[in-house]
């Protein structure tokens, strides 16, 4: 199967240029139908993947996200403000057409353009209802959603979304079983109740659900309770290496060593085999060897913030593995890499 190619864009940049295109194509659909054209052009031989996100404030103030340490600074206060006059006077993605128009042009692009739907909290924006209404005005799209998604602790919420023709899946964070623990990682009292009724109601309503668990330092303490008790409700996660944004300040704390996760994932491998569905971005080396099938992520030439180290040059996996951050090795050092076999000169 061949991977799909994203395209990551954020609701304001993708306006701003579907408004341009309009001016030369003269509709929104004419816009919209050049734009998803030549997304697809970049990659003809991959199967497409549009990632938008939708500009929110997220309720919570997760450890691993940079938006609690930058949303209420000077800057990006007035750059808020200045936004939401702007869409009170040219309109806004969703008030003027052209995010209906995008879905079209993603139904009709051969091949299909599937989207996803992300966020700090999608489901908290002002316009919610009408992403929602337009999403089910396209039910040939191949439609993802993912974000914190407590609001999905609504049932009538929950089943409207759980009910969108085209969804593949619904992806939710959850940091730990243990309650407390999963609300001081995510900031926000209550959380753990609501994502796990979230989960729960969407389950009920056939939806497909994927837990993701970024592997913070506090997740890996709480990882063996978490693994054993997704597990026995055959619940699957998606276990994230935790790899910081660029402006969350001090990352350093937040990494646990890779011999720690090692050691926990090998402790408790059945319950890691039961409950995990894929490691993204997991350095190889902390996996156990029969899993590893199921890890992915860019590799190190293409890591973004991954770097190599010696270790890792050595290793006969090293074209495959996401590596690690600067920020880790800054915390940790490289000591805890362990080559997979020799590299061929």
């Amino acid at each position: 199967m061949t991977p799909p190619s994203f395209w990551y864009i954020g609701e304001r940049v993708l306006f701003r240029q579907l408004a341009a295109l309009r001016l030369r194509a003269g509709s929104w659909d004419a816009a919209a139908a050049r734009l998803v054209a030549d997304l697809a052009a970049a990659a003809p031989h991959e199967a497409p993947e549009l990632h938008l996100f939708f500009e929110a404030r997220c309720a919570q103030a997760c450890e691993f996200c940079e938006a609690p340490a930058v949303r209420d600074r000077p800057l990006p206060r007035a750059l808020s403000s200045l936004h939401r006059r702007l869409d009170r006077v040219t309109g806004d993605l969703l008030s003027t057409g052209a995010f209906e128009a995008l879905l079209t042009a993603c139904e009709r692009s051969a091949p299909r353009v599937a989207l996803s739907i992300t966020g700090y909290d999608w489901l908290q924006h002002p316009g919610r209802d009408a992403i929602l209404d337009a999403l089910e005005r396209h039910p040939v799209l191949s439609k993802r959603l993912q974000g914190p998604s407590t609001a999905l602790s609504d049932p009538a919420l929950a089943r409207r979304v759980a009910a969108l023709s085209g969804l593949r899946a619904v992806a939710l964070t959850l940091q730990a079983s243990d309650p407390a623990a999963h609300d001081a990682m995510v900031g926000r009292a209550g959380s753990f109740h609501e994502v796990k009724r979230a989960i729960e109601q969407l389950h009920e309503a056939g939806a497909t659900v994927e837990i993701s668990t970024v592997l913070t330092r506090d997740a890996v303490t709480h990882l063996p309770q978490t693994l054993t008790w997704l597990a026995t409700r055959r619940w699957k996660t998606w276990l994230s290496a935790f790899m910081p944004d660029r402006d969350l300040p001090a990352p350093e704390p937040l990494h646990p060593t890779i011999a720690r996760l090692r050691e926990t994932l090998a402790d408790h491998e059945r319950a890691t085999d039961a409950a995990v569905l894929s490691f993204v971005g997991v350095a190889l080396c902390a996996v156990p060897a029969r899993l590893r099938d199921r890890a992915f992520g860019a590799p190190l030439s293409h890591g973004g913030n991954a770097v190599s180290v010696p270790a890792c040059d050595r290793c006969a996996m090293r074209p495959r593995c996401p590596g690690v951050s600067t920020s880790y090795l800054r915390a940790h050092g490289d000591g805890d890499l362990i080559p997979l076999g020799a590299r061929p000169a």
